[in-house]
């Protein structure tokens, strides 16, 4: 069967329109009557006040409770605390980066912005198509085949698949079924292929089928509390209604050509871990980001692990939820830090299990080279900074006397060491923003039970 796009696929009848707006009726009988408008009504005015507040004040607008990491579900295997202000929708204008004032995201690629393999393409990769399904049907008989003239005799469907001009692989994959899309990408060398030579179109065409077959897991994790909304009207966004989307004119390593510690925009996922380990490897080697992340010719970027040497390839979509909800490309659209976390993410399973971790984890999966030391002397610490190791610090749980709401040191957080001198310790964090002031080494070590990660 063709995957094709039928006309009845797209759009809605009138009966349906009509259906649509009696429950839209109905709805709005039921907030009338039951009062609930003037408490939705404060909940915007509060709202539009904090984002209308300027220079960071926002006296005249009504309290508000604050998301407190130190309340959030212990992670008791590393430090998790996410950006409290990586609600996606907020911005100046009211409307999130792809333009959906209702924040509810939408599909980066729906049918109707896909474009489909033409006749020719579909004619041109018959016999392929042929020859694939048949190997499938019978794979014993293609594995023991000494025949040279036979397709797969000598070779595997990988290899022979990479042979194929893309026009061909793509219409390839539009004809065969979801469960034949989903056997071939059950083959890692297969999965390779497909991922880093198929166009972008074919590719969403397959996440419009089933996203689990070619994007990471973002179910379970949560997105965050926004702070503007009030104790009695909690509300709290999960991954389980995330939709990928395509950023406008991102590009991998931004203006300057090259990552930087400023690229670095954690989001709602609790991976601080992971982006300060990143930020203290770029801060020290930018070469070791930019040799991890290759982008192929269709689009797709493939991401190599120090750990293990596995390589990992993913689309330039990112989860949204009216705009990027993980790591977020900024205001320069760049995509560096959030294609390295969506790589690990899918390597490891779904970002779920990105949510809390320790920083010598990280060194040691970006690096292939990450310890631990809990006892450090303030002479090992700036010799370590001299020497141009990475190093990571992580904060306890609860708030400690240097965490404060509005700065400074934050719970339960992994920072970047930026620097060490005359017994002062600079920290940069992966939020992007509320970097604190220099902290002594001895009064970090007393808020760091943790330790400190580094390379060996």
């Amino acid at each position: 069967m063709l995957l094709r796009i039928q006309d009845s696929e797209r759009g809605a009848s009138f009966t349906e329109y009509a259906a649509v707006i009696l429950l839209v009726s109905m709805v709005a009988g039921v907030v009338l009557v039951s009062g609930a408008a003037s408490a939705v009504g404060g909940l915007l005015t509060n709202a539009l006040c904090r984002v209308g507040a300027t220079g960071g004040s926002s006296a005249d607008c009504e309290e508000v409770s604050s998301t407190d990491t130190a309340d959030s579900p212990s992670t008791p295997d590393g430090v998790f605390t996410p950006n409290p202000a990586a609600d996606p929708r907020d911005n100046d204008e009211g409307a999130d980066r792809r333009g959906n004032v209702d924040g509810s995201g939408s599909q980066a690629a729906p049918w109707s912005e896909i474009t489909e393999p033409s006749e020719e393409d579909y004619e041109a990769a018959a016999d392929e198509l042929a020859e694939i399904r048949e190997y499938y049907e019978n794979p014993e008989e293609h594995e023991t085949s000494l025949n040279p003239l036979t397709w797969f005799g000598n070779t595997d469907p990988a290899r022979a698949l990479s042979r194929m001009p893309q026009n061909e692989l793509d219409a390839l994959l539009w004809s065969l079924e979801e469960d034949e899309i989903a056997t071939m990408l059950g083959d890692s060398e297969l999965r390779e292929v497909i991922m880093s030579e198929a166009g972008l179109d074919t590719l969403r065409m397959i996440r419009e089928l089933d996203q689990s077959l070619i994007e990471a897991d973002t179910s379970g994790t949560v997105v965050r509390t926004p702070s503007w909304l009030t104790d009695d009207l909690q509300a709290t966004y999960y991954g389980d209604d995330a939709t990928f989307e395509e950023g406008p004119q991102e590009s991998l390593w931004g203006d300057d050509g090259e990552p930087t510690l400023d690229d670095i925009q954690q989001g709602s996922l609790g991976d601080c871990w992971l982006l300060a380990a990143a930020g203290a490897l770029v801060h020290n080697d930018p070469g070791a980001i930019e040799d991890m992340i290759e982008e192929n010719d269709n689009g797709t970027f493939t991401v190599t692990f120090s750990d293990t040497g596995e390589e990992i390839t993913v689309t330039p979509d990112l989860p949204s939820y009216g705009g990027p909800i993980y790591a977020d490309p900024g205001d320069d659209n760049v995509l560096w830090p959030a294609i390295l976390e969506k790589a690990l993410a899918e390597r490891e399973g779904g970002y779920e299990e990105l949510h809390g971790g320790l920083g010598d984890t990280a060194l040691q999966t970006l690096t292939g080279d990450g310890r631990h030391v809990e006892n450090f002397t303030p002479d090992d610490l700036e010799d370590w900074s001299d020497g141009g190791a990475p190093i990571v610090v992580s904060t306890q749980a609860g708030r400690g006397s240097l965490y404060r709401p509005e700065g400074d040191l934050v719970s339960y957080h992994a920072y970047t060491v930026t620097n060490v001198e005359d017994g002062m310790v600079e920290l940069h964090n992966p939020w992007g923003y509320n970097h604190p002031d220099p902290v002594p080494i001895e009064e970090l070590q007393e808020q760091s039970p943790y330790g400190i990660y580094l390379n060996s």
